[in-house]
Formats: C-alpha cells, sequence, structure tokens
C-alpha cells in the first residue's frame, strides 16, 4: 500500500493551480489511487515509485514510438512505468482521465515489461472510465470510508477488465501471486541493509523457489524487485528534508554495497545521480527558507 504520508488531497478539495514540479493538479485521492485530468507527471515524483500510471481511453489518447506518433486503439488505454522513464511526459499526448494505481497490481497487465505498454482495445474500459468520470465531478462531497471504498472498486473493476483469465476473472494462482509481491514488498523494506538472496527470502516467505520466480515473474524477477524497492526507499530518504546522512551512507542503508553500480543504477531509472538530487533538494529548501 503507499505510504500514508504521500496521499493527496481529499475529493472535497481541490488545489485551483497546477504544480508542474510533481503531480499534475487538481487531484483526487481514494484510498490506494490518485485521479486527475490532464497531463502525466513532469517529473519522478517520490508517490511514483511505488505506482505505475494508467491513462484511460481517450480520442486522441497515443504515444511516441521511438520517433514516430503511434495513435491508441479505440478503447484502449495506455500503462507507464515511471521507474522505466525519467521523462514520462514526452512520451504520451490526448490524455484525459489519468490514475496513479498500485505498483504491485498493474505490474501484472504489462507483458511488454516496458516503459510504455499499450492495453486494448478492452471493452469493459468503458465501464471503468464512467465511474472515474463520475469520481472527478466538481462539487464532490464524500467521507474518508467512502472514497476508500470507491478507490477499492475501481481497483476490482480494472483488475475485472484488464487482468482477467479466459472465463472473465483472475485465477487462484495470480491473487496469489499478488498476495506474495505484498509481502515480499514488506519484507524487503524492513531489510533493505540486508542480503536478500533467493534462498533465504523462500525461508522468510514460506515457499519456494518456482513460486517466488512466478509471483516476480511480471515484474522482471526477484533481482529486479529488490533494487526497485531500494531505489524507492533511497529516493524517498535523499529527498527527506529531516535526513542529514551522506548519500553513500544512505546507499549502505538500503543495501547498496557496490557504489559504481549504484551511481549507474539509480542514474538509470531517475535521469540523475542521487547526489544530483539531493544537491537539488537542498537548493530548493535553501530558496524556500
Amino acid at each position: 500500500m503507499m505510504d500514508d504520508q504521500l496521499l493527496l488531497t481529499p475529493a472535497t478539495v481541490e488545489t485551483e493551480q497546477p504544480d508542474r514540479t510533481g503531480l499534475p493538479l487538481p487531484t483526487r485521492t481514494f484510498g490506494e489511487i490518485v485521479l486527475w485530468r490532464g497531463a502525466t507527471p513532469c517529473c519522478i515524483d517520490p508517490r511514483l515509485l511505488d505506482a505505475y500510471i494508467l491513462c484511460l481511453p481517450a480520442q486522441d489518447l497515443g504515444w511516441q514510438n521511438a520517433s514516430e506518433l503511434s495513435s491508441c486503439p479505440a478503447n484502449g488505454a495506455v500503462l507507464i512505468d515511471p521507474l522505466a522513464s525519467a521523462d514520462v511526459a514526452d512520451l504520451v499526448y490526448g490524455q484525459d482521465m489519468v490514475l496513479l494505481l498500485p505498483r504491485r497490481l498493474a505490474t501484472s497487465w504489462s507483458h511488454e515489461r516496458a516503459g510504455i505498454s499499450v492495453l486494448g482495445p478492452v471493452p469493459g474500459l468503458a465501464a471503468v472510465t464512467c465511474l472515474v468520470r463520475g469520481l472527478l465531478e466538481r462539487n464532490l462531497s464524500l467521507s474518508p470510508a467512502q472514497m476508500s471504498l470507491l478507490g477499492r472498486a475501481v481497483l476490482e473493476c480494472l483488475t475485472a477488465v484488464l487482468g482477467a483469465g479466459p472465463e472473465g476473472r483472475t485465477s487462484v494462482a495470480e491473487r496469489r501471486g499478488a498476495s506474495l509481491l505484498e509481502r515480499l514488498a514488506d519484507h524487503i523494506d524492513t531489510h533493505l541493509a540486508d542480503q536478500l538472496d533467493v534462498s533465504a527470502l523462500c525461508e522468510a516467505l514460506a515457499c519456494s523457489r518456482s513460486v517466488l520466480y512466478r509471483a516476480t515473474g511480471p515484474v522482471g524477477g526477484v533481482a529486479v524487485f529488490i533494487t526497485q524497492r531500494r531505489l524507492s526507499a533511497l529516493y524517498k530518504r535523499l529527498i527527506d528534508p529531516a535526513e542529514h546522512r551522506t548519500v553513500a551512507a544512505l546507499a549502505r542503508n538500503c543495501g547498496f554495497r557496490d557504489s559504481s553500480g549504484f551511481s549507474r543504477t539509480f542514474k538509470r531509472h531517475f535521469g540523475r545521480t542521487a547526489t544530483e538530487l539531493r544537491r537539488s533538494r537542498l537548493s530548493l529548501r535553501s530558496k524556500g527558507a
């Protein structure tokens, strides 16, 4: 689940001007999902590290494929993996309604394992689009409990239409895999500095190697999933104003022992080095002081 501190404004409160330093505003949060209309984020926001971006069907929805512009099929959607691209804002155009979704769920919908995946055409997406459109209506007043339930309903609908098997429902194996991914993520997050090998993970999660490999297959494998969790944790610590440890110390604390390899991995995912990120955040704080 996304960290509580990363949730945005309730449905009854909206920000008037867009915030071009992170997620587009106004946004609305319903439990684990965030909804808005218009552009994709212009930079890597901490909230994107544990999430995917889903652009729902729109008349002019498309994406940039190499040097060409490609149109999304009718009743199709575009799924974006923020960790695969540092310039997500430049890859998709014509988007209308956009969702920020938990990464543990959306990874199973992308079979391409690429920065951008085209989903569709999927007839069932029309129902989800109608639901999301209603949640984005102005003057919508809901209690926190209602907002959480509606967010869960959106996720259930998306899972039904995007993750459905031949009989129109997710398989038992898929549900077990999603549950194991959650447990794996929790274990990694609480043991970032430890040596996390497959044998130790299988023992901690009480599962076999084949089950672990199958569950992590949609997210690129065990090693990739561990690296993503460590990168996410490190990014959050680097931008935390209360965190004063050095970049090297934070990296070691998150399980990165090879400084040169870590630097390349971090820059490949976020478009800048950890030192550059820390320096830019310090500069912004000093200007705002």
